[in-house]
């Protein structure tokens, strides 16, 4: 269906049926049993929640030790996918676990995670590497 401009009229259903979760193949040449990982896109509420999440954490930056690296592994954890979408890192566990693994690997992993979400490390959400910590809302 078009208007009468000649552009295709835009629903809400059809806004609200699309699939618009995307997934980006990261190298991590350094886990040889694993060359690669998925990342993936974050649905709005899971975004805005883990904005809150950071946000909280980032009051606790100079404060509380570790701050910076809860915050890299809230996002990580949120965006690690396997080849399906489906998340790997669920439990507290896992999630200390996956933060004891190289740094240089996770730094490289944060940082396409945020260009992957849309947030500018310099104007928005921040890295969490290089003591800046994570902020707390994107912008789009």
């Amino acid at each position: 269906m078009t208007e009468g401009n000649g552009r295709a009229a835009v629903t809400a259903d059809a806004i609200l049926d699309v699939e618009d979760v995307e997934l980006l193949e990261v190298a991590t040449p350094e886990w040889k049993n694993c060359p690669s990982v998925w990342l993936r896109t974050l649905p709005g509420d899971e975004g805005a929640e883990l904005g809150d999440q950071v946000a909280a954490l980032q009051a606790q930056v100079g404060k509380t030790p570790g701050t910076s690296q809860k915050a890299r592994m809230l996002l990580l954890a949120a965006v690690m996918v396997d080849a399906q979408g489906v998340r790997l890192f669920t439990t507290p566990e896992q999630i200390e676990k996956l933060g004891k693994r190289q740094h240089k690997v996770l730094a490289r992993l944060e940082q396409a995670a945020l260009r992957l979400q849309g947030w500018n490390p310099e104007g928005g959400p921040k890295a969490a590497s290089g003591g800046a910590g994570l902020a707390a809302s994107p912008t789009a």
